[in-house]
């Protein structure tokens, strides 16, 4: 599936997993309001595409989270459409981010974890 087949459904599916967050395919459909056999089949075509990865303690689990690709994929979800090769679009920013980072998905963990430290400090 060529980026350039993502639907609505696909970028719903994403941005709910956006947030860092691991979640399973019937959760997701809810969340979305959408049919849980229907997110299933998406969220192959995205596991195929490495927007998702399966996690958990065993490989037939469904939890899944996204990738950095994927984090890329939601950022530039308005440009979706706009521009003539949204795989190009996708691919160089994933190497800007590696070039300039020692991870993007590292980057935006750390970001995400600031409101944990000040929790931290005030029992210090």
């Amino acid at each position: 599936m060529p980026l350039s087949l993502l639907n609505e459904t696909d970028f719903d599916i994403l941005e709910v997993l956006e947030g860092g967050d691991r979640n399973v395919a019937a959760n997701v459909a809810i969340e979305i309001d959408a049919d849980r056999n229907y997110v299933n089949t998406r969220f192959t075509q995205l596991r195929n595409e490495e927007l998702v990865e399966r996690v958990g303690p065993h490989d037939q689990s469904g939890l899944y989270e996204i990738t950095d690709k994927g984090q890329v994929v939601v950022e530039h979800r308005e440009e979706y459409g706009e521009v003539d090769d949204f795989s190009t679009l996708v691919e160089r920013e994933l190497s800007q981010s590696d070039d300039g980072d020692d991870g993007a998905g590292t980057s935006r963990m750390v970001a995400n974890d600031s409101d944990d430290d000040r929790g931290m400090d005030s029992f210090g």
